[in-house]
């Protein structure tokens, strides 16, 4: 019994925009139709790899960048990486044949050198407006040689890579599910303001300021429509997009909007697809939108020619021509009987080339040839790759290294952390302790100012009391004084001394008064 096949690949990007859920399909027909096992290495976290996860796939993230706008130490940062996580997790690597993915990146030609298996690079771009590190030309070469065989997603991508001889070529048309939508009827009442869609990544590649530029040319001309620009873009790209949709007025009629899961739904709902990609090898998002049966409009390069006839399945326009894209606008609006037709015919063609069996079966076919094959031998190897596996095994070395020597750091750092934890630990224990006494003697002396404020008032009744006494007893000395003087008169001095001993016995004497004093002046305080 034939063994599974084992099959690793690497991605560009970790989004879910055309060239991902291409791949997405693919490895679906491979672990349903063949039972293949895949591990797909992807450049950072992203919701594809939810997606892959539910297909069975094992996913493995290594941030690797593009050979697009690199110096060579930014390759070779990337080379480290992906040569240092082949030796430490080789198991995660374990494979028949690698496969890559895009132009965009080298790095399943490496990890195949390294792991010396065959290798398949499925080119899915012309390259011609990618910034790459390498002439064109160059790069073909590399791809050429490092590769057992070659894919070519269109006649136009084939055309990019006509060095490489037919032998090792082959052209492979992704298949789109039949499980899309249908476009809304074109019958009754059209909208006030027809509604244009362009799904895609936000790119100067991807040409939207042309439909922007359209967008405006039309109203100018009384004919507002709404354009939505759905896909991921950078920050720069939609500065850049919405600095057009500014300057232009247009803001009411275009939405920047994000990427959406339910794309196919929106393409259903349009009047037109545009596509304004430039040099695209072969837009996923044409072929669905004729599956769909949504009218389409292109640039006139690329896969666009191949696919859309002009004329026969849809429009096409110069690319960087807005007026020529705001003419064929008005022609698919105005010409409902010709643009019907299209439309039928371009589902047709679609459907024609939207094969499954021409899809996973066929690259399947060529991985499992592949398998047990030597890794080919590139002149490459005294080049680009060379340079690259050396400068990232020196790399690796160094990293390794470093990564020792940060390990017994962190191991002192944290036992030191676990010492200043401890200390600090002691010192908020005893922080709790100070601070319990602290509160018990603020309860103390809230206390004592309470007792004290207690006596005070206390002490304030008697002087009060004093003084009320004292007054009393004056004012009493006084009148007896005043009715012994009266009496004094009245009964004459023959009875003078006996009045005399009745006051004294009546009032205290000077030292019987002294002592009075003396004792209330003791028993109330000072003052």
């Amino acid at each position: 019994m034939t063994e599974p096949l084992r099959v690793l690949v690497f991605m560009h990007c970790s989004g879910l925009v055309g060239a991902e859920r291409s791949v997405l399909e693919l490895v679906h027909e491979l672990r349903v139709d063949h039972d293949v096992s895949v591990t797909v290495v992807l450049p950072y976290e992203g919701p594809m790899r939810e997606r892959l996860e539910e297909e069975g796939a094992t996913v493995v993230i290594i941030d690797l960048g593009w050979w697009c706008d690199f110096d060579q130490h930014r390759l070779w940062q990337s080379a480290a990486r992906l040569y240092g996580a082949i030796r430490e997790r080789p198991a995660d690597f374990d494979a028949d044949v690698v496969a890559t993915m895009s132009i965009t990146i080298p790095w399943g030609a490496l990890a195949a050198s390294v792991l010396r298996r065959p290798h398949v690079w499925y080119v899915r771009e012309t390259g011609d407006y990618l910034p790459l590190v390498f002439p064109l030309h160059r790069v073909v070469e590399i791809i050429d040689e490092s590769s057992n065989n070659v894919i070519a997603i269109s006649q136009a991508v084939r055309a990019v890579l006509a060095a490489i001889a037919d032998e090792k070529m082959s052209i492979v048309h992704p298949y789109i599910p039949e499980s899309v939508p249908r476009a809304r009827g074109r019958e009754g009442s059209p909208r006030e303001r027809p509604r244009l869609v362009f799904p895609g990544s936000k790119t100067v590649q991807k040409g939207q300021e042309d439909a922007i530029r359209a967008v405006a040319i039309l109203a100018s001309r009384g004919r507002p429509v709404d354009l939505s620009l759905i896909g991921p873009g950078t920050d720069l790209d939609i500065q850049r997009l919405a600095a057009v949709v500014a300057e232009l007025g247009v803001g009411e009629h275009v939405d920047l909007a994000d990427f959406r899961d339910d794309i196919l739904e929106v393409v259903a709902d349009a009047d037109i697809m545009v596509d304004c990609t430039r040099e695209a090898a072969l837009d996923r998002v044409l072929t669905e939108s004729m599956l769909i049966g949504t009218p389409v409009i292109a640039a006139r390069s690329g896969g666009a020619i191949e696919l859309c006839q002009e004329g026969a399945h849809g429009l096409l326009y110069t690319p960087g021509d807005p007026d020529d894209l705001a003419r064929a606008i008005e022609v698919v609006l105005d010409d409902v009987a010709g643009t019907s037709a299209r439309v039928l015919r371009a589902g047709d063609f679609a459907r024609m080339r939207n094969k499954r069996e021409r899809y996973g079966a066929v690259v399947y076919d060529q991985l499992r040839s592949l398998a047990g094959r030597p890794n080919p031998t590139p002149s490459a190897w005294s080049g680009f790759f060379l340079d690259l596996l050396t400068h990232a095994d020196t790399a690796w070395e160094m990293a390794s290294g470093e990564t020792t020597r940060l390990a017994a750091a962190l191991t002192e750092a944290t036992g030191q952390r676990d010492a200043a934890r401890a200390e600090n630990h002691q010192r908020a224990a005893e922080i709790d302790r100070l601070f319990a006494e602290c509160q018990q003697v603020s309860a103390t002396h809230a206390e004592l100012a309470i007792r004290h404020r207690s006596l005070e008032t206390e002490r304030d009744e008697i002087r009060l009391a004093f003084d009320r006494l004292a007054r009393q007893s004056s004012d009493a000395a006084r009148a007896f004084e005043a009715h012994i003087a009266a009496t004094e008169a009245t009964l004459g001095w023959r009875n003078l001394q006996r009045i005399r001993a009745m006051r004294d016995q009546l009032l205290p004497s000077g030292t019987r008064r002294r002592r009075l004093y003396s004792w209330l002046g003791r028993t109330i305080g000072p003052g």
